[in-house]
């Protein structure tokens, strides 16, 4: 509600749509920082692939923002497409859902 809802609104009012979807985008994957923050260090498979340390913890921030602003952008593009705010949080909530079902069947297949 917040970022698809009174901050895509506020934007619309003083930029084009491209622009109010591309900053509330880009504040979307900004508000991941701080959950993303011990990616690398919490998900073996990433950590192989960038490593240990600050940079690939720093990696692992970039890549969480960057994904999560491509999602913003869905999400506000969702919004604007439907009408509604119904649509970006059931969005939302599918792709959450799923990534917790595939995080849950990942631990199981190699618990």
């Amino acid at each position: 509600m917040l970022f698809r809802g009174a901050l895509l609104g506020a934007l619309l009012r003083v930029s084009s749509t491209r622009g109010a979807l591309g900053i509330q985008a880009l504040l979307f994957g900004a508000w991941h920082v701080g959950s993303s923050q011990g990616l690398t260090a919490g998900n073996d498979g990433l950590r192989e692939i960038v490593g240990d340390g600050t940079f690939a913890s720093l990696v692992g921030v970039l890549l969480a923002v960057a994904v999560t602003a491509a999602a913003g952008a869905l999400l506000g593009w969702s919004r604007l497409r439907s009408g509604s705010l119904l649509a970006p949080m059931a969005l939302h909530w599918a792709a959450n859902g799923i990534g917790a079902v595939a995080a849950a069947m990942a631990w199981q297949f190699t618990g």
